[in-house]
C-alpha cells in the first residue's frame, strides 16, 4: 500500500510538470493559452530555455507586445531572425508591458531563459487585420427604448459579519429611490432569490459573486446557483450556458494586478470587467481599471467596460454603475443591449450621444438633472495614451486608422462617464 502510495505521488508531480528534455526547460503546474496570434504561459516555476516561434505577416506592423509578470527569480528574452541573427536582448525582466519593434516581417525566434522564474509571460503580434475601414460604433441606430440605469454588484441580506450585512428590502428600497431600474443582489457564493422585489420600478436581475479564496472574483450574472466549486473558466463557461454572462470584478483591488494581466488574457467567453468600482476606494487599491481595459483591447479583446457599486454599506449605493439602453425593462432586452455593447459606465453623468459622422466620432455628455453646466471634458484613448483632449459641449475626434478609440467624459464635479470603445470592424473579438 505504501509503495503504491509513493506511485501515485511521483506520478501526480510528473503530470504537474511540463518539460522539453530537446530544449532544457521545465514548467511547474502550467497554464497555457495559445492562439493564432498570441501565447500565455502561467505557471508556478519556469526554468531554462524556451523558444517559441512566430511569424510577422507582411502588412502588419513588425512588432511584438511583451507582458511579463515576475513574483520571484529572473526572466531574460531574446530574439533572432531567421537567420540566427540576434536582434534584441532583455535581461531579468520586472513585471509590465514592453514593446518590441523589429525592422521587418518574416520568421523569429523567441528565445526565453528563465531561472526559478514565478509569474507569467504574454506575447502577442500580427493582430488581425480589419476587413475593411469600417468602423464598428455600438450606438450606431438607438431608437425605440430607453436609457436605464442598473447594477450588478450588491451584497444584502447575509446577516452581521457578512459584506451583506444591510437587509434585503432595505438595500432594494434605496436602489429604487436612487432611480435604478435594475439590479442583481450577488452574494458572495450564495445565491440569494429575489425575485419576489420585482415591480412596475425595478426589474431584479438574479445572479451571484463568484468568490473562492484562491480565485479572481466574478459576477456570474442570469444565474440561480453558485458555482464556486469549479474553477474561473469552468464557471464562465456554465453561466454561458444557462443564459448569463461573466464580469470579472474589480481587478485592481488591493493591489495593480489583483486580476493578473495575462490571466484576464487567456480566460474565454466573460463579457467584460468592471473599469469602474468605488468601493475598492473605502478598502485598498484602485477601483478604476482602465490599465486592464486598454491592455485588453490593444491586444484585439473586445471586453467591455462595467461600472458597479460592490455595496457593502448603504453609503456605497449610486456611486459607479451601468447605463443600459434598452427596449423593454425585461432580461431578454437587457442581455441583447449588454452583448451588443449599447451601454456606459458612470460614476454620475449619462450619455446623450456618441455617433460616427463619416469618419468622425461626436460625442455628448449630460448630468440627470435640470442644469445650466453643458461643458464637459472629453479624452478620446487608444492603448491607455490620450489622443485628443477637449473642454467642450461636444467631443469631436476625426479617426485616422486607429483600431480603436474610446472616450471619457469628465464632468466639473468629477463624475465620470466611460464609453464602450469604437473600433475597425473584426480587428477585435470576444474572447
Amino acid at each position: 500500500m505504501k509503495r503504491l502510495t509513493a506511485i501515485i505521488l511521483v506520478v501526480l508531480t510528473i503530470l504537474s510538470i511540463t518539460s522539453c528534455a530537446r530544449e532544457g526547460w521545465k514548467m511547474t503546474s502550467p497554464s497555457k493559452t495559445i492562439e493564432d496570434n498570441s501565447i500565455t504561459y502561467i505557471y508556478d516555476k519556469f526554468t531554462g530555455k524556451k523558444i517559441e516561434n512566430i511569424y510577422l505577416e507582411h502588412g502588419q506592423r513588425p512588432e511584438i507586445m511583451f507582458n511579463v509578470e515576475s513574483i520571484s527569480g529572473s526572466l531574460d528574452v531574446f530574439i533572432q531572425d531567421e537567420y540566427g541573427k540576434t536582434v534584441y536582448e532583455n535581461y531579468d525582466i520586472q513585471s509590465g508591458e514592453f514593446l518590441v519593434e523589429l525592422s521587418r516581417a518574416g520568421d523569429y525566434k523567441v528565445i526565453l531563459n528563465a531561472e526559478d522564474h514565478v509569474g507569467s509571460y504574454n506575447m502577442t503580434w500580427s493582430l488581425p487585420k480589419a476587413s475593411s475601414d469600417e468602423y464598428v460604433n455600438p450606438y450606431e441606430n438607438l431608437a425605440g427604448g430607453k436609457w436605464l440605469k442598473a447594477n450588478f454588484h450588491t451584497h444584502a441580506g447575509t446577516g452581521p459579519g457578512t459584506c451583506g450585512v444591510n437587509p434585503q428590502d432595505v438595500v432594494i428600497e434605496t436602489y429604487k429611490q436612487l432611480g435604478y431600474e435594475l439590479l442583481t443582489i450577488s452574494n458572495h457564493d450564495i445565491f440569494t432569490d429575489t425575485s419576489n422585489y420585482t415591480d412596475d420600478k425595478i426589474l431584479m436581475i438574479p445572479g451571484v459573486e463568484y468568490s473562492p479564496s484562491s480565485k479572481g472574483h466574478m459576477l456570474t450574472i442570469g444565474i440561480t446557483q453558485s458555482l464556486h466549486e469549479h474553477t474561473n473558466q469552468k464557471a464562465i463557461e456554465m453561466t454561458n450556458e444557462m443564459g448569463g454572462f461573466v464580469v470579472l470584478a474589480h481587478p485592481n483591488w488591493g493591489r495593480q494586478g489583483y486580476w493578473p494581466l495575462n490571466e484576464l488574457l487567456s480566460l474565454k467567453g466573460y463579457i467584460g470587467i468592471e473599469v469602474i468600482n468605488q468601493l475598492i476606494y473605502r478598502l485598498s487599491g484602485s477601483g478604476l481599471a482602465t490599465n486592464a481595459w486598454d491592455f485588453l483591447l490593444s491586444r484585439g479583446k473586445l471586453v467591455y467596460g462595467f461600472g458597479n457599486d460592490d455595496l457593502h454599506a448603504l453609503g456605497d449605493a449610486g456611486r459607479s454603475f451601468n447605463i443600459i439602453y434598452c427596449k423593454e425593462r425585461t432580461w431578454e432586452s437587457m442581455k441583447e443591449a449588454i452583448d451588443n455593447g449599447q451601454f456606459v459606465a458612470s460614476t454620475g453623468l449619462y450619455p446623450e450621444y456618441l455617433v460616427l459622422d463619416g469618419d468622425t466620432i461626436r460625442v455628448k455628455a449630460s448630468y440627470p438633472i435640470d442644469t445650466y453646466v453643458d461643458t464637459f471634458t472629453y479624452r478620446f484613448i487608444e492603448n491607455g495614451k490620450v489622443l485628443s483632449e477637449q473642454t467642450a459641449r461636444e467631443g469631436v475626434y476625426k479617426l485616422n486608422g486607429e483600431k480603436y478609440v474610446r472616450v471619457e467624459v469628465i464632468g466639473e464635479n468629477g463624475a465620470m462617464l466611460f464609453f464602450q470603445p469604437v473600433y475597425l470592424k473584426d480587428t477585435l473579438v470576444k474572447p
